[in-house]
């Protein structure tokens, strides 16, 4: 009697490779797969509202939600909400010229409670590593440097090892 040891295991079949494929186009499959796409809408529309709009209008209307040619957007208070009236057809022109296939035809504005500031605005960016640019060399060239220098029968290789010791014992600012 056969065993389930005894019977020949089925080959798992891998997906053919591709070849050399761009990450951008393997990213790009991967959030189609899995991300809906009114999450990405919304994602870009946030994007774009932090770049097209002054702080102090993002800081009270923020996205919240894309259905088909809908944006919901909530504001602060009613005072937001009666602001949005003016703003409304601004905002539209704004956002069909920065996204013409963002496919957004309406924005509804509604009082509701905002996301945090610090979710909705980039971070700054971080500090840059400062550099030590101490000298590496003492300025004063010794005696040995400059023999050997001498000792070096092609003028341009000279010239330019030469070069390359007087900025590597050059001080900060020069």
């Amino acid at each position: 009697m056969a065993t389930p040891a005894d019977k020949p295991r089925a080959k798992k079949r891998r997906p053919k490779r591709r070849g050399r494929v761009d990450l951008a186009t393997v990213i790009t499959e991967v959030i189609e797969r899995h991300v809906p796409t009114e999450v990405q809408r919304l994602s870009r529309l946030r994007n774009l509202w932090i770049e097209l709009f002054p702080a102090s209008f993002a800081d009270h209307v923020w996205p919240m939600l894309v259905q088909g040619g809908r944006l919901i957007v909530h504001v602060h208070d009613s005072q937001w909400l009666h602001e949005m009236t003016y703003w409304r057809q601004d905002v539209m022109t704004q956002l069909r010229a920065a996204w013409p296939d963002s496919e957004v035809e309406l924005i509804d504005g509604y009082v509701g409670e905002l996301p945090p500031l610090s979710e909705r605005r980039p971070p700054p960016p971080p500090e840059p590593i400062p550099v030590d640019r101490t000298p590496v060399l003492e300025p004063e060239v010794p005696s040995e440097t400059l023999d050997a220098l001498n000792a070096i029968d092609d003028p341009q290789l000279r010239e330019i090892l030469a070069q390359a010791r007087m900025m590597l014992g050059k001080p900060v600012g020069f």
